[in-house]
C-alpha cells in the first residue's frame, strides 16, 4: 500500500509537536497513526530518537551512581578539616571538588586546596578519579603547569591535596585583543608555552583530555598554567591506567573542545593528538573569538559538525591573520588524526618558525591526499573522466609494448632489480635510525633500561644473518674490549651513559637476586649473596672477567666483610641460624659453632639483620621483645636491647662500630640505644603516626653523629643524633625508599628505592647533585666504595652494577683567564694546548695538555686577542690582538712542568682591529685580517727573522666593503678561503695574491671556514645557524698551474651537503684528524658533532653555557677543547664514555642474543 501524497505534506505537525510526543513516550495514538503514514514525520522523529540516545550518551559520568551515605564527619567546620592549614575563601566548585584557598601554616605560603565535595567520599570511581589526579600532577615539575606540593585525607575524610595557588584569568579573558601584529604575536608566544607544558606532560605518558579556556590560567606576568588533570588519561602499565579507565562510548572533556574521536566515544583511539585538537580549537578561539564548530545547534547536527564539517579558515573571521596562521590552525582541527600534528612540539615548532619568518612545517602537504579529496566529492565526473584517461592511456601502452616489447621487458627488469635493492638497503637505514631516535627519546625522557634495550640491538646488530656474523661480534669484543665501531647508535649510547652514569653491569649467578651486598674495607671488592645461597666475590673495577670467588652455601640473609679478605654470612639451615667466615682468597668457608639461634625464637616472619659496617657485630630481633647483638668473629651475644614485640619496629640499624643500635617503627620514632648498657639514650619523634608513612631504611654515618632515614612513601630524612635536629629533608624518589648510606667521608648520601633510581646527595647543600639510572626494578642495596669514586647496587632485576659518582666526569674545565677567549688550539703533536684572552685579560696561555700545568705570558697585548695561530712545527706561535700588533712566541714543553713560552718579536700589522692569524699546514705562510675589507698574506720566514726591519706582508688582498671574521689556508697552502660579512667567500691564490673566485656560502655572516685534507673540501658555518660542505678542487687545480688560458670559465665550487640543527649562529667549527667527524659551536653554547660522510647529527655535547668562539680537536680525536664568553677552556673526553659501553657490551650481547637484528 502506498501512502497518501497530500496528507503526508499538507496536515503534518510542527517540529516541536513532534518532540514534545517523542520526549512524552509517544503517548498521542492520532499523532502515532499520522506519523505511521508519513514518510517526513517518521524520519523527523527517528532524529529525536537518535538525538535523545546521544544525549544519554553525554550525560555526566558518574551521574547515575547511588548516592553517598553522610560520613560521621559532617558537621565538622571547614575551617578545621585540614591540619597544619587555615582555610580562606572559596575559589572554585565544580562536579566532584571545591578549592579553597588556604595558607600553610608551617611555611606560611599560599596555596590552593581541592577536596572532594561533601557526599562524594563514598563514590568509589569519583575519590578514584581524584587520587589519579593527585599521582599524575605530583609527578610533573613544569613552570606552565601547577605544581602539586602534598595531599592527605581531611577530617572527615576525603580527600585533598595542596597545590600551587595561582592568581590570574582564564586563558579566554587574557585574549581579548587579537587585531593588530603586535597582540596576535603576544598570543602565540603565549600558545607557545602552552604546547611546551602539553609536551612536557605528553612525554611523561599523560593526555590532558579536558584542555579548555577554564583550565588554563594566565597570571599577572603572562605566564599560563595548566591545571584540572582530573580526566586525565595515563599511557603505560606503570601508571595502572586500568584502575581509572573509561567505558567505551562514555565522554570525558568538555563537548567544544572535544576531538572528533573523543565526541564519537572512540577511546582506543585516544592519544596525544587529541590534546593537538583541544589545542587547535583554542588556538581557532584565540585568533578568531569563535569556536571552530558551531555546536550551539541540535546536539546530533553538533556532533557531526565536530567530525565531519571543516571549519571556516580563521583568516575568514579575522583578516588580521595571514594563510600561514590559516594552514597551522587548520592542521590541528583535522578530523584525521593522522593528518594532525603528531605532538604538541610539533605546533609548538611551527609557531616559532612563524614568529621567525621561517617556512612553516604544515606547508609540506600532501598534492595527493588533496587530489584523493577532490575526486570523492565529484565521483560521477572523475569516474567518466578517468574511463576516458584509461581508454587513451591503455592504447598508448599496447602501441608502445607491441613497437619496443623486448627491450622495455629488459629495461624493466634491471630497474626493478636495482630498484629492490636500493629500497631494501634505504628501508634498513631508515629503520634503524628510527630506532635510534626512538632511543633517544626513552633517554630524554629517564627510561635508560629501555633505552638500552633499543640502542644496544642496533649496535650490535650484525651486517649479515649468518651465525658468523654474530660470532664476529663477540670475537672482536674479546681481541679489543674497549674498540668501538663510531657508528650513529655509539653516539646515542653515549648519551644515554652520560645520563644514567652506569659504568659496567653483570647478571648474578644463577639468576638468583641478591639480597646482600658489601664493599671490602680497601675498596677493591664487593660481595654478593642471594636468599637461596648464591656467593660472589669481584674485583673492583666490575668487569664480566672480575669475578674472584663463587660458590653455594646455605641461604644467606645478610653479609659484611670484616676485614680485609674475609666476609661474614649470616645463614640459615634446618630451623637455625648461623655465622659463617669466609676466606674470599681460597675460598674457605668455617661456620661458627653452635648456632647463634634457632628460628623459633626470632620474631616470626623473614629474618632481618643489621651489620656494623666494620662487620664485627650483627644484630637480630628475637621473638620476645628482644634485639640480640653478636660479636661475628665468635658469636658470642654481647648485648640485648628491648624494642616492641607486637610488631611496631620495622628497620633497624648498627652504628659503624656496633655499640649503637637505631630503632625505627611505624609509631615514628626513633630509640637509640646503647649496645653494651641495654638502655635508650635518645628518642626522636620524626612525625605524626601515619599507616600509610613508615620507617623502611636507615644508616648511620661514619662517627655515629648523624643518621639517614628512608621512608616508605619516599622521603628521605637526615637526623641530627647529638641535637635532635632534623637537618635535611629530602624529597625526590616518587616510590618508597629501599636503601640509605652514607659516603665514606660524610659528604655525600645515596638513595635507592622502589622507583628504580639510585640519588646522589651532597649533604652540604641537601641538594641532589645526579640520578643513576638503569635499573630495571627496586633497587635493594647500594654502597660507596672507599674512595667515594665508585658506586655499586643490586637490584630485584637480578642485576649487579657500577656507577660513576661524578655529574660530568668526561669534562674538564682549565681556568685562568678573566675574561672571554677567541681562539684555541692542539700544538702538532697534542702535548700542548694554547688559548688567547680578550679584554681586559689579554694574555696568552698554554697548557701541558697531560698534566695541565699552564704558562701564562708575561707581556700581553694591549687589547683583546682575536686569535692564534702555531706556526708549522718550528714550535713558534702567532697572536694578533685588536690593538692592531701580531706577537711572535716561542712556545717549549718542559716535561710534566709548565710550557715555556717566550716573546720573540711584536710586528705591526697595519689592519684596523686584525681579529684573526691562521698559519698554512705546510709552514710557510701566514695570514691575519679583520674589521676592514683586507686580508695580508705574510712568508712565515719573514715573521721568525731577527731582522730590525720589521717585516711587511706579501700581499694585501682587498675585497668588498666588509670585514673579514677568519681565513683558512688549503693543505698544500696553495689556496686561501677568506670570509666576509656579506656571505661570501673569497678564494684567492697563495702565491699571486689573486682572487680566482667569489662565492656565495651562507645567509649573513660566514664565521668559519676550515679545509679538510689533500681532496680540497671546504667546511663553513656562519650565522643563518648551518654548516656547509664545498668542493674547490677543481679552484686548486686551476691555482696549480695546469690551465694557463686565462680566457677558461673559472670554475664554482660545488655545494656537496647541508648539515642543519642549530637553533642559533654557528659561531666555530673544527674537523677531526680522520676527517670523519665536523664539530660545530653555536652563539648559545651548544657543540654538535656531524657525520661528514653523510651530514647527520651524531650527539649533541653539553658544557658551554654562554656563546662558544672557538673549537679544536686534539691530534688523536679524542679530546675537543672550546673557549667562548664561559672564560674557561672546556676539554671534552670524547672517549671517556667508552669505559662505560665496554663494561655494558657483554652484558648486552648475552642478554639479546638471537633477538639481534639483521639489517642484509
Amino acid at each position: 500500500m502506498g501512502e497518501t501524497r497530500a496528507d503526508a505534506t499538507t496536515s503534518c505537525p510542527d517540529l516541536a509537536a513532534l518532540e514534545e510526543w517523542v520526549l512524552g513516550g509517544e503517548s498521542d495514538s492520532a499523532l502515532g497513526r499520522h506519523v505511521e503514514t508519513c514518510r517526513r514525520c517518521r524520519d523527523c522523529v527517528s532524529e529525536f530518537r537518535a538525538n535523545n540516545q546521544l544525549i544519554a550518551r553525554f550525560a555526566r559520568p558518574g551521574a547515575n551512581d547511588s548516592p553517598p551515605a553522610t560520613t560521621i564527619w559532617s558537621s565538622v567546620e571547614p575551617a578545621d578539616l585540614i591540619l597544619g592549614y587555615t582555610l580562606g575563601p572559596e575559589l572554585h566548585r565544580g562536579g566532584q571538588g571545591i578549592v579553597y584557598e588556604a595558607v600553610q601554616k608551617s611555611t606560611k605560603r599560599r596555596v590552593a586546596l581541592k577536596m572532594l565535595r561533601p557526599g562524594a567520599l563514598s563514590t568509589d570511581k569519583q575519590r578514584r578519579r581524584f587520587e589519579r589526579e593527585i599521582e599524575l600532577v605530583a609527578g610533573m615539575r613544569h613552570p606552565h603547569i601547577v605544581t602539586v606540593y602534598e595531599s592527605g585525607d581531611t577530617a572527615d575524610g576525603r580527600r585533598y591535596f595542596a597545590m600551587e595557588l595561582i592568581r590570574g584569568q582564564p586563558l579566554n579573558e587574557a585574549w581579548q585583543r587579537r587585531q593588530d601584529p603586535a597582540s596576535i604575536r603576544r598570543l602565540l608566544a603565549l600558545f607557545i608555552q602552552i604546547c611546551d607544558a602539553v609536551q612536557y606532560a605528553h612525554q611523561r605518558g599523560i593526555i590532558h583530555r579536558d584542555l579548555k579556556p577554564a583550565n588554563i590560567l594566565v597570571d599577572e606576568t603572562g605566564a599560563p598554567h595548566i591545571l584540572d588533570f582530573g580526566v586525565a588519561k595515563a599511557l603505560g602499565d606503570d601508571l595502572h591506567e586500568g584502575l581509572l579507565a573509561t567505558r567505551a562510548g562514555e565522554f570525558m572533556g568538555t563537548f567544544a573542545y572535544a576531538a572528533p574521536e573523543q565526541v564519537e566515544g572512540r577511546i582506543d583511539q585516544i592519544d596525544t593528538r587529541t590534546d593537538v585538537y583541544a589545542l587547535g580549537v583554542l588556538l581557532y578561539e584565540a585568533l578568531t573569538g569563535a569556536l571552530p564548530s558551531d555546536v550551539d545547534r541540535p546536539l546530533s547536527d553538533a556532533i557531526r559538525a565536530i567530525t565531519h564539517e571543516p571549519p571556516r579558515p580563521p583568516s575568514q573571521r579575522n583578516p588580521a591573520l595571514g594563510d600561514e596562521l590559516d594552514t597551522i590552525v587548520l592542521k590541528t582541527l583535522e578530523k584525521d588524526r593522522g593528518r594532525r600534528y603528531q605532538s604538541a612540539e610539533s605546533l609548538r615548532q611551527d609557531l616559532e618558525r612563524f614568529l621567525r619568518n621561517e617556512p612553516i612545517d604544515a606547508r609540506r602537504d600532501s598534492t595527493w591526499y588533496v587530489m584523493r579529496k577532490s575526486l570523492l566529492r565529484h565521483r560521477v565526473s572523475a569516474t567518466v573522466g578517468a574511463a576516458f584517461l584509461l581508454l587513451i592511456v591503455a592504447f598508448a601502452i599496447v602501441t608502445a609494448v607491441n613497437l619496443r616489447r623486448t627491450a622495455f621487458q629488459r629495461d624493466k627488469a634491471l630497474r626493478a632489480e636495482d630498484a629492490a635493492r636500493n629500497s631494501a638497503d634505504q628501508l634498513a637505514v631508515a629503520l634503524s635510525q628510527s630506532n635510534i631516535e626512538r632511543g633517544r627519546l626513552m633517554v630524554r625522557t629517564g627510561n635508560i633500561a629501555s633505552a638500552e634495550d633499543v640502542l644496544w640491538r642496533e649496535f650490535l646488530a650484525p651486517g649479515d644473518s649468518s651465525s658468523a656474523g654474530l660470532d664476529s661480534i663477540s670475537a672482536s669484543v674479546r681481541a679489543d674490549p674497549n674498540s668501538f665501531d663510531l657508528r650513529d647508535a655509539y653516539w646515542a649510547l653515549r648519551e644515554a651513559y652520560v645520563a644514567g652514569h652506569c659504568r659496567a653491569t653483570v647478571a648474578a649467578a644463577d639468576d638468583e637476586i641478591r639480597m646482600s651486598l658489601a664493599v671490602s674495607p680497601a675498596g677493591d671488592a664487593f660481595a654478593t649473596a642471594g636468599q637461596y645461597g648464591s656467593v660472589q666475590v669481584w674485583t673492583l673495577p666490575l668487569s664480566p672477567t672480575g669475578e674472584r670467588l663463587r660458590l653455594k652455601v646455605d641461604p644467606v640473609y645478610a653479609a659484611s666483610f670484616c676485614g680485609p679478605d674475609r666476609l661474614v654470612l649470616l645463614t640459615a639451615r634446618d630451623n637455625y641460624v648461623a655465622l659463617c667466615l669466609l676466606d674470599v682468597r681460597s675460598g674457605r668457608l668455617d661456620t661458627i659453632e653452635p648456632p647463634i639461634a634457632a628460628r623459633s625464637d626470632l620474631r616470626p616472619g623473614a629474618v632481618i639483620a643489621s651489620f656494623s659496617h666494620d662487620g664485627r657485630r650483627v644484630a637480630m630481633l628475637d621473638g620476645h621483645g628482644l634485639a640480640r647483638i653478636y660479636e661475628t668473629s665468635s658469636g658470642t651475644l654481647v648485648g640485648n636491647v628491648p624494642y616492641n614485640a607486637v610488631g611496631q619496629v620495622t628497620v633497624f640499624a648498627l652504628s659503624p662500630t656496633g655499640d649503637q643500635l637505631a630503632l625505627g617503627g611505624l609509631d615514628h620514632l626513633i630509640r637509640i640505644h646503647d649496645v653494651a648498657r641495654g638502655v635508650e639514650t635518645r628518642r626522636i619523634r620524626t612525625s605524626p603516626p601515619n599507616p600509610f608513612r613508615y620507617i623502611a631504611a636507615m644508616s648511620f654515618n661514619a662517627d655515629a653523629t648523624q643518621l639517614a632515614v628512608g621512608w616508605g612513601e619516599g622521603g628521605v630524612e637526615v637526623w641530627d643524633l647529638v641535637s635532635g635536629a632534623r637537618v635535611a629533608n629530602l624529597r625526590e624518589h616518587t616510590y618508597g625508599v629501599t636503601t640509605v648510606g652514607f659516603s665514606p667521608d660524610g659528604r655525600q648520601l645515596i638513595t635507592g628505592g622502589h622507583d628504580k633510581s639510585l640519588i646522589i646527595w651532597e649533604l652540604a647543600s641537601n641538594q641532589r647533585l645526579m640520578t643513576c639510572l638503569g635499573h630495571r626494578s627496586t633497587v635493594l642495596q647500594a654502597a660507596f666504595a672507599a674512595d667515594r669514586s665508585t658506586l655499586l647496587s643490586v637490584g630485584l632485576d637480578g642485576l649487579i652494577k657500577e656507577w660513576d659518582t661524578q655529574p660530568v666526569p668526561s669534562i674538564q674545565r682549565l681556568a685562568g683567564h678573566d675574561a672571554a677567549s677567541f681562539g684555541v688550539q692542539f700544538s702538532r703533536d697534542g702535548g700542548l694546548i694554547a688559548s688567547a684572552g680578550a679584554g681586559p685579560d689579554n694574555r696568552v696561555r698554554v697548557w701541558n695538555s697531560r698534566t695541565l700545568a699552564r704558562t701564562t705570558s708575561a707581556e700581553k697585548h694591549r687589547e683583546a686577542i682575536g686569535g692564534i695561530a702555531q706556526l708549522g712545527s718550528l714550535g713558534a706561535m702567532a697572536s694578533v690582538g685588536y690593538d692592531g700588533e701580531m706577537r711572535v712566541w716561542d712556545v717549549r714543553p718542559a716535561g710534566d712542568g709548565p710550557p715555556r713560552l717566550t716573546l720573540r718579536r711584536t710586528i705591526g700589522t697595519g689592519i684596523k682591529v686584525p681579529s684573526f692569524v691562521t698559519a698554512s699546514p705546510d709552514g710557510k705562510w701566514v695570514a691575519s685580517g679583520g674589521y676592514e675589507n683586507r686580508v695580508s698574506i705574510w712568508r712565515t720566514a719573514d715573521l721568525l727573522q731577527d731582522a730590525p726591519r720589521p717585516p711587511s706582508p706579501v700581499h694585501s688582498i682587498h675585497g668588498p666593503s666588509h670585514r673579514t671574521p677568519c681565513a683558512a689556508f688549503s693543505h698544500d697552502g696553495r689556496l686561501l678561503a677568506a670570509a666576509s660579512t656579506d656571505g661570501t667567500i673569497r678564494i684567492i691564490e697563495t702565491q699571486s695574491g689573486n682572487i680566482i673566485s667569489t662565492f656565495i656560502a651562507h645567509e649573513g655572516t660566514v664565521r668559519w671556514a676550515r679545509f679538510l685534507g689533500v681532496d680540497n673540501r671546504l667546511a663553513t658555518c656562519g650565522d643563518d645557524g648551518r654548516a656547509r660542505l664545498w668542493d674547490v678542487n677543481a679552484l686548486a687545480t686551476r691555482a696549480g698551474g695546469r690551465s694557463a688560458d686565462s680566457s677558461v670559465a673559472v670554475p664554482e665550487p660545488e655545494f656537496i651537503r647541508e648539515f642543519v640543527g642549530h637553533e642559533h649562529a654557528i659561531l666555530a667549527l673544527d674537523v677531526s684528524s680522520d676527517e670523519r667527524v665536523l664539530a660545530t659551536g653555536a652563539r648559545d653554547g651548544s657543540i654538535r658533532l656531524w657525520s661528514i660522510a653523510d651530514g647527520r647529527s651524531l650527539t649533541t655535547l653539553e658544557g658551554q653555557r654562554q656563546a662558544v668562539y672557538s673549537i679544536a680537536f686534539s691530534p688523536d680525536g679524542r679530546t675537543l677543547a672550546a673557549v667562548g664568553e664561559d672564560r674557561d677552556v672546556l676539554l671534552i673526553d670524547l672517549k671517556y664514555y667508552d669505559r662505560h659501553l665496554a663494561g655494558n657490551r657483554a652484558h648486552q650481547l648475552a642478554t639479546l642474543g638471537d633477538a639481534r637484528p639483521n639489517r642484509e
